[in-house]
Parts: structure tokens; C-alpha cells; sequence
């Protein structure tokens, strides 16, 4: 069997993604074969400050409880879910029922600097069941390039992170014979490295935050799910073969064999012969063979019980391996109407902290998390209205036919609120080159490097090539390069921004399909622009997802944007960046929907001409108007700043600062281009034009059909 850790010294890393039933296997696998003891050290990559609500929700378990955390009175709020799946909690489980040391390594962090960390689900994800067959060494250089990046890692804080845990296993290796450090797979080989180096003289300063408040809470039923692996059944399976000691041997792929095995020992009326197992488990391992995974989903289970078996069997496994103890529930209530399908409903039992809690968000909260889950799974409940009735009660005869929803293709739309959002993954991307583009607008690019004789300080660097040409003419000399720095005056990253692309000139707006409209961020009281932007659009598509939910896709072509803000920012977000000065840093909500009548008021305003045929110069003159004192501008080596807004620039005092299109790469300029928005039902209310709720909602949904296109 493959080493479940990797070793470096006296240290033995387990490098795990959270809530996946293969890496808390793994960690039992460890602790077995190490045969740790009250000699040794499990260290867990979570913050001391959880250790004793985190033990007091494990004595809860199997029932699945969330550990919220809160250092202040705002509406972020960061949260720690307890369940049997999930690695780290096995690793405190473990250490806690057999007396062996235990220590919470990870540094303190503030719930408001985790939510900018955004989670994209990636289902081209290896199969997890890879680390307990390859081992972690093996596993972990095969994941390593998505650990690398976005959205595995978050910088600053990981790297933050990273050094104050390595600076506590430095300080804990001498006091114990070996140290078991369960961890996000992400921040393993970067606290190897940081292992390998001399010890640093300072310690990391502590985090400078108050203590935190906890409560534990049970979740609502969408996200219990979400952290119960993908098939809840196998958790539950895991629990019974952990109390029997046996937790280190399980296997998903046997688990899944065993309950339908048991489910059809159960199932006397049918006649479940031994014929149908063996097909059952051939088909199974068929359809896992060629994607080279060991475990199953719950979708080839389901379709290959559906091959082997009745229909009425089918469904008994698809209820059984959905259910989890007494906290899920899943019943047969009838047949759809329109399509015949069986209709399900998934129910929750409200344990002693409640149900519902935390999973939504109540009040408008955001809850963070340190780490993403790769790949995450989602399961579509339905709620049909009259669900309360008696002929609506659990496991009614197959053949009944109720009315459950509309038919047609706009089913999943009624009577639910809607979204009509951006793209969220293409919102981070645009922001990120807002931000690249306001830096380099601080860059001095007529630098001055000279060549010098090395007189006891080596500047910028050793110039290889004077110093050997001075060996060559036989007058050997060492030579440093030496840089004048230029400082430029700095730029607030809230300026605005104005992208043009090389062909600018050819959108017109009197031809070609060329318009001028924008976005806008807000609520029902109050709204901000963040963009307007030159675009032609594409015909509209219709995207549905594997859950079959569907949603109306836009995408446009962008010739030019005019960035008053980051997008993707809530109206509390807005205010906290710009605070006072937020009415002159932003135009009125009209500008989005009326961008003539806002060229004639800005027309009169400077007393200069413009004109939607050169809507460039109109951009530029509005984005001047809203700034503080300098607008970036993003164009074409060959653009000259037209003299309209050279005059208005002159007369407010402030300043256009031009970034080449040249520093970005073609991809970036071609990413930039774009303009995708989503347009389709959300399962709970809007508050807010950029809610974060919703908007990891339609990524969570839609990032599979929308991989083709972004």
C-alpha cells in the first residue's frame, strides 16, 4: 500500500482537500501505520482559537454542525464545518479519542480578509480516490499545478499563513518524537521549502485580533450536503467502519458494492438475483475504468443500477445512498407531470442547535472559508407548493401523477426570484487588469541603467557582459549596473480606468451594431455605476446545467471600457472603498441607462463638444470628471489623448496617464474584449445586485457549460 504521508525529517506531512471522504481515510491510514502515540504530535492546519468549539461539535458527530467564527460586528463571519468527511476534523477526532498530543497550528485571520477568495468549481479535478492508490508523494505532483494557482491559492494570506506554520513545526520538532501535520494540500510543499531554509531570527508577529465569538449551528439542507462528499450514504458507511476500527481499510468503490448489496437482501418483493449484482458491479467498474477513477459517483451508481436493475429498484438506491443517518431523508412523492419523472423530496431533521442556520446566511451574512473544495458537488432540491397536503404524503404509490412544476423550457424560472448578473469569474479577471493597468501607471518606463566600475556595492546587479569585454581586451574589471529610479506620484487604485482596443476607431455607433450602454452595482434604495462600455452584442443562447437548470446567456464584444469601480462589489462594499467622497467619485445611476443625456451634461459642464462618434473622447472626459486627480488610460501605442480632454484635464487639475496596450499579453487584451451575463432563477432572495450568495450560486451552477466560453 502507497505511503498515506509524506516524510521530511521527523515530520510527516498529510496533504488532504477538505471535506473528501478518501483524505480522512487517509489520515486514519496514517496515524495506523505510524502507530502514533502519546510520544508524537498530530498538528492540524486550523487556528488555536477553534480548538475547544471544534471538539464540542465533534462530540456531536455524526450529525454535521458548522463552527462559525465572528471577531467583530459585521456580516462576515467564517465558518468551520464539522464532519465525519473531512480530514482535519478526523485528524482532531482521532488525536482526542487516543490521548496522543494535539496542537492547532494555522494563523489567526479575520473573516473580512477571506472574502475576496473566490471558489471555482473544477470538475476536471482528479479523482481523490488517486491518494490512497498512488500515495500522497505521487498524488500531490499530480495536482500540483492547480495548487499553484487561483483558486487554490490566495495571496496574500496563504503565503501569511504558511510562514507563521512553519515557524511552529520548527519550534515543536525537538519537543516530540514525530509530528503528524494534517494540511490543505496547497500549503505543503510551500512549508517544505520553508523547512528547508535557516531558521529566521524573528518570529511571525501574532495577529493583532480580538478573540473571536463561536456558535455552532446545524446547516440547511443544500449545504449539509455539499459537505458530505458526493454520496452521503458512504459517510455514514464510514462512521460504522471507523467505530469497528476499520476506518483505515475503507474503500468507497467496495462501500458503494456493500449497501447495494444490503439494499437488495432489503428489497424481498423484487427478486434481486446475484446475476444483477455481478452485472451491477461490472458495469460500475466499466464506467470508472476509462476516466481511471477509483470512486464512483453518485451518477454511475445511479446509471448503472438502472442498466441492471428495475426502475423501482433504481430508485430505492438512488434514496438510499442520498440519505445520511437521521439528518437526510430522502422520499418518493410521485411522478412529475410533462415528463413522467419521479419526484423526490429531501428533508432534514432539526437537531439541538437548530436547523437552516449559517447554510443561507441569515441576515445577509457572509460566510468564508479558508480553503476551496475541489471539485464541489451540488444537489437541486425542489420545492413544489402544497407539499404540506395529505396526497402529498411520503413513498405515495409510483403510479400517481401530482403537479409539480411547470413544464416547458422556462420551468426552473417561475415563481423564484431572478438573476441578471456578469459573469463573476470574468468580473475578478477585469479587476485584476484594472489593477495591473493603475500600477503600471506608477511605473517610470524611461528608466536610465548605466554601466560602473564596482566600487564595494553591487547596485542593481553584476553587468556580465562590460565585465567580460573587459576581460577580453586584457584590462579585467568588475562592472555593476546601476538604475536611476524616477518615482511617479502615486495613483489611487480606486481612479477610474478607460480600456481601448487596437481597433476602437471602427466601432460606430451609427452602424455595425455598436452601442453604448453599462452595469451597475446596488440595491433597492441605492445604486452605483462600476461600468460603461462600447460593445457589440452576439445572439443570446440558452446554457442548462447538469442539475437542468437553465439560464439566458449574453455575450458581447468590447471595443472600450470606462472603469469607475472594482466589479462585483456590494453597495456596503462600495461605501467602505470610497466613503465621503463616493457621490463625485461616481456619477448617478442614470449614466447606465441614458449615456446621451450624460455626454450633453458633460458637454455643458466643461464647455466642450462632444459627440457619440467619438465616444472615446467621451469616455475619457467623464472618467476625468469622476476622478480624484489621475485617469488611466489603457490604449494603443499610437493613440493621441484627444484635445477635448487634454483641455478638461488642464482645467481641473488633473492628469491622464497612458499605459501601452503593449504590457499586456494577447490573451489578457483578448479576455478584456469580453462580456458575458447570466440571466436565469435564483432559490433565494436578492438583496443585492452583487450579493456574494448569488454570485458563487450561478458559479457553482453554470461553470461547467460555461467552460466553452470562459
Amino acid at each position: 500500500m502507497s505511503r498515506p504521508f509524506i516524510a521530511q525529517g521527523g515530520i510527516h506531512f498529510v496533504p488532504v482537500l477538505r471535506h473528501r471522504l478518501n483524505f480522512a481515510v487517509m489520515v486514519q491510514r496514517a496515524v495506523h501505520d505510524l502507530g502514533l502515540d502519546e510520544h508524537d504530535l498530530i498538528a492540524v492546519a486550523l487556528p488555536e482559537s477553534v480548538r475547544e468549539p471544534m471538539l464540542q461539535a465533534i462530540g456531536r458527530l455524526p450529525r454535521v454542525n458548522l463552527v462559525i467564527s465572528a471577531v467583530s460586528t459585521g456580516e462576515q463571519r467564517e465558518v468551520f464545518p464539522v464532519t465525519p468527511s473531512d480530514a482535519l476534523v478526523e485528524a482532531v477526532r482521532t488525536a482526542a479519542e487516543r490521548g496522543i498530543p494535539l496542537r492547532f497550528l494555522d494563523q489567526e485571520v479575520a473573516p473580512a480578509h477571506l472574502i475576496d477568495h473566490f471558489c471555482l468549481a473544477d470538475n476536471a479535478w482528479p479523482d481523490d480516490g488517486l491518494a490512497l492508490r498512488t500515495g500522497a508523494e505521487r498524488y500531490l505532483d499530480l495536482v500540483a499545478r492547480r495548487l499553484s494557482r487561483p483558486p487554490s491559492r490566495f495571496e496574500p494570506v496563504d503565503a501569511w499563513r504558511e510562514l507563521h506554520m512553519a515557524a511552529e513545526l520548527r519550534r515543536l520538532h525537538p519537543k516530540y518524537r514525530r509530528i503528524l501535520f494534517v494540511c490543505n494540500a496547497t500549503h505543503v510543499r510551500p512549508i517544505q521549502e520553508l523547512l528547508r531554509q535557516p531558521a529566521s531570527l524573528a518570529e511571525p508577529a501574532p495577529a493583532a485580533l480580538p478573540p473571536p465569538r463561536f456558535e455552532i449551528v446545524e446547516p440547511s439542507l443544500p449545504i449539509l450536503l455539499s459537505y458530505l462528499d458526493e454520496i452521503p450514504r458512504l459517510v455514514q458507511e464510514y462512521e460504522q467502519a471507523r467505530a469497528a476500527g476499520a476506518g483505515h481499510t475503507f474503500d468507497k468503490h467496495a462501500a458503494v458494492l456493500r449497501a447495494v448489496y444490503q439494499l437488495s437482501e432489503e428489497a424481498t418483493d423484487l427478486r434481486i438475483s446475484v446475476r444483477h449484482l455481478k452485472a451491477f458491479a461490472v458495469l460500475l467498474a466499466g464506467l470508472l475504468e476509462p476516466e481511471g477513477r477509483t470512486s464512483p459517483h453518485l451518477a454511475d451508481v445511479v446509471d448503472a443500477a438502472g442498466t441492471c436493475f428495475s426502475s423501482a429498484f433504481r430508485e430505492r438506491v438512488y434514496r438510499r445512498l442520498l440519505s445520511y443517518h437521521d439528518q437526510v431523508r430522502v422520499e418518493r412523492i410521485g411522478r412529475i407531470v410533462g415528463n413522467g419523472e419521479v419526484a423526490f423530496w429531501m428533508s432534514q431533521s432539526v437537531g439541538r442547535a437548530g436547523a437552516g442556520h449559517g447554510g443561507s446566511g441569515a441576515s445577509g451574512r457572509v460566510y468564508v472559508a479558508r480553503s476551496c473544495m475541489q471539485p464541489d458537488h451540488y444537489y437541486e432540491v425542489t420545492v413544489g407548493g402544497g407539499r404540506g397536503d395529505d396526497a402529498m404524503a411520503p413513498d405515495v404509490a409510483g403510479g400517481q401523477i401530482i403537479e409539480w412544476q411547470p413544464a416547458g423550457a422556462d420551468a426552473d424560472m417561475a415563481s423564484r426570484a431572478q438573476f441578471d448578473q456578469s459573469w463573476p469569474p470574468t468580473d475578478a479577471f477585469i479587476n485584476e487588469m484594472r489593477h495591473k493597468a493603475l500600477r503600471l501607471a506608477t511605473t517610470d518606463r524611461n528608466r536610465v541603467v548605466r554601466s560602473v566600475e564596482f566600487h564595494g556595492t553591487l547596485h542593481d546587479g553584476l553587468d556580465f557582459r562590460r565585465t567580460l569585454r573587459s576581460v577580453y581586451q586584457g584590462r579585467p574589471k568588475l562592472y555593476v549596473r546601476q538604475e536611476k529610479v524616477s518615482r511617479l506620484p502615486k495613483v489611487d487604485m480606486n481612479e477610474p480606468t478607460v480600456w481601448l482596443s487596437d481597433d476602437y476607431a471602427h466601432a460606430d455607433v451609427t452602424g455595425g451594431g455598436f452601442y453604448v450602454t453599462g452595469t451597475f452595482s446596488g440595491n433597492d434604495t441605492v445604486t452605483f455605476p462600476t461600468e460603461l462600455h462600447m460593445i457589440r452584442s452576439e445572439p443570446s443562447k440558452v446554457l442548462t446545467n447538469k442539475y437542468g437548470n437553465r439560464a439566458r446567456l449574453s455575450s458581447h464584444e468590447v471595443v472600450g471600457r470606462l472603469t469607475f469601480k472594482d466589479w462585483g462589489q456590494t453597495t456596503d462594499e462600495t461605501r467602505a472603498k470610497l466613503g465621503d467622497s463616493i457621490r463625485t467619485r461616481l456619477p448617478d445611476y442614470q449614466t447606465v441607462y441614458f449615456p446621451s443625456e450624460y455626454l450633453s451634461r458633460l458637454a455643458d459642464r466643461y464647455g466642450v463638444n462632444l459627440s457619440m462618434a467619438r465616444w472615446w473622447e467621451f469616455f475619457l472626459v467623464a472618467a476625468l470628471s469622476c476622478a480624484r486627480d489621475t485617469v488611466v488610460l489603457v490604449a494603443p501605442p499610437h493613440f493621441t489623448v484627444p484635445d477635448a480632454a487634454r483641455a478638461v484635464a488642464a482645467s481641473s487639475g488633473k492628469r491622464i496617464v497612458q499605459v501601452p496596450t503593449t504590457y499586456y499579453t494577447q490573451e489578457e487584451l483578448r479576455r478584456v474584449r469580453s462580456l458575458y451575463y447570466l440571466a436565469g432563477a435564483y432559490p433565494g432572495p436578492v438583496d443585492d445586485a452583487n450579493d456574494i450568495r448569488m454570485r458563487n450560486y450561478i458559479v457553482e451552477r453554470f461553470s461547467e457549460p460555461m467552460k466553452s466560453y470562459w
